[in-house]
């Protein structure tokens, strides 16, 4: 009898570890998003020109950018200081503006670097890189807003008693 216990109570635990451990491997997962993060550039086979290029214009874009997420920190503590400070509905609109232009430069400036960087790219190496499209959306964190949006709109709201 205790060996069949001890037999249940082993398969309990290790049932569970191999089917977590299958998860890993499977296409599009985390782990496998993570292992290729590095090899996507291999991947796609760039030529010495096109890295320097690439390289180049990544570069350009983190001078550009830096700035304006300072200027963006910025803004974004002026509009809790006018929201706490109760200002007029004027001023805090105001402010507002400011942060959604920063996030329209930024989004504008990601979108040209992005541009540029296809415009570099053969045919060949596009199709590569679409082919590795949900991992990349997964690096980037899009993915789990996704993830978190569907689980926060099947809960149920409940009022608290």
């Amino acid at each position: 009898m205790k060996k069949i216990i001890s037999v249940f109570v082993l398969l309990a635990l290790i049932i569970p570890g191999l089917l977590l451990a299958g998860k890993d491997f499977k296409q599009g997962s985390p782990h496998n998003c993570q292992m290729m993060k590095g090899e996507i550039f291999h991947m796609l086979e760039l030529t010495d020109e096109q890295k320097e290029k690439i390289h180049e214009i990544n570069l350009e874009f983190r001078k550009k950018t830096i700035p304006l997420q300072a200027d963006l920190k910025l803004a974004r503590i002026d509009l809790k200081e006018a929201f706490a400070n109760k200002d007029s509905e004027q001023k805090v609109k105001n402010v507002a503006k400011k942060v959604a232009d920063i996030k329209k430069q930024l989004f504008m400036l990601n979108i040209d670097k992005k541009l540029e960087i296809r415009g570099i790219l053969t045919e060949k190496q596009l199709e590569k890189l679409d082919d590795w499209k949900p991992c990349i959306e997964r690096m980037r964190g899009e993915d789990r807003h996704k993830r978190f949006n569907k689980r926060i709109w099947k809960r149920e709201w409940k009022p608290k008693d």
